[in-house]
């Protein structure tokens, strides 16, 4: 269990604080391991002290939080007004407690932090005491005009100064509210460019704030992909992503525009001497030089091998996992465009089917009929012959974006954390299996 204490604030710059031994103290939660901690503290702080509670930020204390013993600490506030404090814990006024009030230093530091760091430019919409009140009121207003009601109850999913996931309870249907900030900018402009040329599937967007790179959306009827056993909505997201992409067909460079990574960027010279460099430090010495040469001479031309076969470029999902499909008999909605893309529609497919791999087993008779779910629509609008050749393609293509996405990501960190290090380790192995075992079919054919 991680150990988080919580700064809980009211409107009156009060602190709830524990006093133990004449010294103040923090309430402290256990969150699982690797958990969002964020659903995990309001319900902590229900369960334990009866408050209701919307999470702001977590606050940063520098190399000490690195600690894996040291406490971690996240700034909320109430929600609910409650003028006596629950159990042994008590209001204490923010502006009198001094170093010396607490029994452990950093709870000072931390509070020093929540005071001071939303006055500081930059910091984010969301970080200060009475952001998620001004959210919800705006929700509230929102969610009027287009004839929902809410009825007071949430699900918080992610808070901090400038990212907020959270679900509204409403009649007729639950709204989610949701707000990006760097590195995640693009989600904002993709996901409503998305709403507005694909409208079938994506969840419908009721209101906009640029200034928080925030929107509201219905939510949607069904279940996502990860939530069910039912393989025929597989092939219903399958469908539906192919009609997807061959719906934005004509916007691709609206969303190129809009901030999608451009597919054939991972395949330019410097995209691949960078890869070749991130796979020479994090993949160790066995088959090292063989494998670099593989990769150097095997990814450029299966990507040109591509390049002949003239698929035309539409709208991809790097991160098309099948948490991110909402599925039902009706219709098929995908979600976090973070890592949208322009190019290769097959690539994300390959994802999805990996997904579907790890739910039914690499072996499961369904596979093959869900693969030509996903091809059929593409067999009426592009030769049959081009799309079987793509799709051959697709395993080994997607599989390499999406290690050099992770590379990405990981750096500099790959070479201070063994476990980053250890998936990259993987993904390089499989990515040099799949090469060499398309060289061996090519050489038998």
């Amino acid at each position: 269990m991680d150990r988080w204490r919580i700064i809980v604030v009211n409107g009156r710059r009060e602190v709830l604080v524990a006093a133990r031994g004449g010294l103040s103290a923090f309430p402290e939660l256990g969150v699982p391991e690797n958990a969002r901690p964020v659903p995990h503290l309001r319900r902590g702080l229900e369960l334990g002290w009866d408050l209701e509670s919307a999470c702001l930020r977590p606050i940063d204390l520098g190399a000490s939080a690195l600690e894996d013993a040291e406490p971690r600490y996240y700034l909320a506030e109430l929600t609910r007004p409650r003028a006596l404090p629950p159990g042994e814990l008590r209001w204490a006024a923010a502006s009198v407690l001094t170093r010396e009030s607490f029994r452990d230093g950093c709870d000072f530091e931390a509070l020093a932090d929540a005071l001071a760091r939303p006055a500081l430019d930059g910091s984010g919409p969301f970080g200060r005491p009475g952001a998620f009140r001004e959210i919800a009121e705006w929700v509230e207003r929102a969610a009027r005009r287009e004839g929902f009601a809410l009825n007071g109850r949430f699900e918080q999913h992610q808070a901090s100064s400038r990212f907020s996931l959270v679900r509204f309870d409403a009649a007729p249907r639950a709204l989610w509210f949701k707000a990006v900030g760097e590195p995640n900018e693009r989600e904002f402009h993709l996901t409503r460019a998305a709403a507005l040329y694909c409208p079938r599937y994506v969840p419908r967007i009721l209101a906009s704030r640029p200034e928080w790179n925030a929107w509201l959306a219905e939510e949607c009827a069904g279940s996502t992909l990860a939530e069910t056993g039912d393989a025929g909505l597989w092939h219903e997201g399958a469908r539906g992503l192919a009609q997807l992409q061959i719906a934005s067909l004509p916007h691709a460079p609206t969303f190129l525009a809009r901030g999608a990574h451009r597919w054939e960027s991972f395949f330019l010279p410097p995209s691949l001497d960078r890869f070749l460099e991130v796979a020479r430090k994090a993949g160790g010495e066995d088959g090292a030089r063989s494998r670099l040469e593989l990769f150097r001479a095997g990814i450029p031309e299966t990507a040109g091998r591509l390049g002949t076969l003239r698929i035309p470029a539409a709208l991809g999902h790097l991160d098309m996992n099948s948490g991110n499909v909402i599925a039902s008999r009706e219709r098929c909605a995908f979600l976090d465009w973070a890592e949208a893309y322009v190019g290769f529609p097959f690539a994300t497919f390959a994802y999805l089917l990996e997904g579907f791999r790890s739910a039914f087993g690499r072996e499961s008779p369904d596979q093959a009929s869900l693969v030509e779910t996903y091809l059929k629509p593409w067999r009426a609008v592009l030769p049959s012959g081009a799309v079987s050749e793509a799709w051959a393609l697709a395993p080994v293509l997607a599989l390499y974006a999406y290690t050099a996405r992770c590379m990405a990501g990981a750096e500099p960190r790959y070479t201070l954390v063994p476990q980053v290090r250890s998936y990259l380790r993987a993904l390089l192995g499989r990515l040099e299996r799949d090469l060499r075992s398309r060289d061996a079919v090519e050489v038998r054919s």
